[in-house]
């Protein structure tokens, strides 16, 4: 089963919550406008913020993927759950729990360390490394605040090493550009500029 946790940044209840409606896999977008709660029975409703609400824009890699798990897997017609359980029912922590460790246990990961809403996290720190701007972060994530979205900021060793090996090349390509003008330009009083 795809999940749009960590390539659309989405918690668990907005993707539990995505209608067929909502998305435009032809667009490779997502609109956020229904969640679902699960406050013992599932209750629909809306995200708690309008800045919660909003259309988010899914990498191509999961589009494939995503479009056969709506056809084979989804409820059906427009307002059908993408993602339910094996009976067609809602999805729930109870009813997916037993899925997500037998995923984890497949790939070699530690079972109870890595939970879904990680998959979020992930999502957001690749969103910051691929040089999104705290703006962009937040509308990604469907924050309002920036106290909220820094939390996903956390830079990894290998990224900071990106980060300097980046100005290196930068600061290189600079000095190459500023010697190569600084050639071209003739110092005052030469033969040539005085026209003589």
């Amino acid at each position: 089963m795809p999940t749009p946790h960590a390539p659309a940044a989405l918690a668990a209840g907005r993707a539990n919550g995505a209608s067929a409606a909502a998305l435009d896999l032809d667009g490779q977008t997502v609109r956020i406008d229904e969640t679902v709660y699960e406050l013992g029975p599932l209750v629909k409703g809306t995200p708690r913020s309008e800045a919660s609400k909003r259309r988010v824009v899914l990498p191509g890699l999961i589009i494939p993927e995503l479009r056969a798990h709506v056809q084979e897997y989804s409820a059906p017609g427009p307002a059908g759950f993408v993602f339910v359980g094996v009976k067609g029912g809602q999805l729930r922590r109870s009813n997916f729990s037993k899925h997500w460790a037998r995923a984890l246990d497949k790939a070699g990961l530690p079972i109870g360390e890595i939970h879904v809403h990680d998959l979020r996290h992930t999502g957001n720190t690749y969103a910051a490394e691929s040089g999104a701007s705290l703006g962009e972060l937040m509308n990604r994530m469907g924050h309002s605040s920036t106290r909220a979205a820094q939390v996903y900021l956390h830079a990894r060793r290998e990224r900071d090493k990106e980060i300097a090996s980046t100005l290196d090349k930068m600061a290189k390509r600079e000095l190459k550009r500023s010697k190569k003008k600084g050639a071209r330009k003739k110092p005052k009083g030469t033969a040539e500029a005085s026209g003589t």
